[in-house]
């Protein structure tokens, strides 16, 4: 009996630490290819936008800078590369360590997107943007691209291409559209 015991308590005790590891390590970089966000040069004039769009999760949002930044990283279901980064930024958000505003933005109809997210438990905020409304102030130029944008609504990076979310780099440029003070002035009157 006390043989049984032993082994029960063991086979627990494997299987609470392979759990902790695995909470431990983030599942997906971002498709083979990928390169970090950078921010380079000085960042772009500061914008103004206050945009409606509509929301997979809450029908129409308008979309401005928040505080904290904004990153607009558009995606396709139908594009292989774009579909797997989707799960990198996911988990990324997900966890915590990305303090600027995440949304994901598409042009596909919206129950071939639900469809997508549902299946994949896909919890980030997708916008739904056939019509281009975001077009003046991020232009759709690639599948997958990223912008990001600090709280004045300046541009600190623009990508083309998959990102690998989980780069310290990334994280860096991400925690820095927080920090947008520390960037430069922002628009006139703030």
């Amino acid at each position: 009996m006390r043989r049984v015991v032993w082994i029960v308590v063991a086979a627990g005790a494997l299987l609470l630490a392979l759990d902790f590891r695995a909470r431990l390590q983030p599942v997906y970089h971002g498709p083979p290819g990928s390169k970090p966000l950078v921010i380079e040069g000085t960042p772009g004039p500061a914008l103004a936008f206050s945009i409606p769009v509509a929301s997979l999760q809450s029908g129409l949002v308008t979309l401005a800078p928040p505080p904290e930044g904004l990153v607009i990283h558009y995606w396709a279901t139908w594009n292989r590369e774009s579909a797997a980064e989707i799960a990198a930024l996911d988990s990324l958000v997900r966890s915590g360590q990305c303090p600027a505003q995440v949304v994901a933005v598409t042009a596909d109809p919206m129950p071939s997107v639900a469809r997508y997210a549902r299946r994949r438990h896909i919890t980030l905020a997708i916008l739904l943007d056939p019509g281009r409304a975001l077009e003046p102030v991020a232009p759709l130029k690639a599948i997958p691209s990223t912008y990001v944008f600090d709280s004045h609504g300046r541009l600190l990076v623009y990508r083309e291409g998959p990102v690998d979310w989980w780069a310290p780099r990334t994280l860096e440029t991400l925690r820095a559209t927080a920090r947008s003070g520390d960037v430069g002035p922002g628009p006139a009157g703030t």
